[in-house]
């Protein structure tokens, strides 16, 4: 059954690739036909939206464009959350990639993640990556300066809609 699904993911990773959207700021998040079920996931905030912190506050990084798309894992990544476990290289994945912009004067270490919901709120993915902070991919970016993220999140059939946030650091985190 797992090889099935592999294969399935991989014929439909290849024939929606090409449906895969990028939007641009102030349109409709961004969305992708999940593998198993053909239903769209969208991506909270919307473009042109500064991403949340964790505590719901503003974190002064512009989400500038993103990408969702079905993939597989480059490398093995540990996840925490419960239940722990491993994902192997070549396992399916969540891929969310994009561009963000430092819109704060005096920070310039963003800590991002991304997180998965379901159609009742439910979390059903987490990042997988690990930099400074399990969970978490670290970017260097000055004010004002663009740079490129792409966090790969465990790939649930669930997954509705796909939160992204950062924080802002003066300091690297440890």
């Amino acid at each position: 059954m797992k090889i099935i699904t592999l294969v399935l993911l991989v014929a439909i990773q290849a024939l929606a690739g090409a449906c895969t959207s990028t939007n641009n700021g102030g349109e409709a998040p961004s969305v992708v036909p999940d593998s198993t079920t053909g239903v769209e996931i969208k991506v909270e905030p919307t473009l042109g939206s500064y991403l949340n912190n964790s505590q719901n506050e503003s974190s002064e990084v512009l989400l500038k464009d993103v990408k969702v798309n079905n993939g597989v894992c480059d490398k093995e990544y540990f996840s925490p959350s419960y239940p722990s476990h491993t994902i192997k290289e070549g396992d399916p994945c969540l891929i969310v990639s994009g561009h963000i912009q430092n819109k704060h004067k005096e920070n310039s270490e963003i800590a991002m993640y991304a997180e998965g919901y379901d159609e009742a709120g439910k979390q059903v993915a987490w990042t997988l990556d690990a930099a400074h902070i399990s969970g978490q991919i670290g970017l260097h970016l000055e004010y004002g300066e663009t740079g490129e993220f792409t966090l790969h999140l465990n790939l649930s059939e669930n997954t509705r809609t796909v939160w992204i946030y950062a924080n802002n650091y003066n300091v690297t985190p440890p």
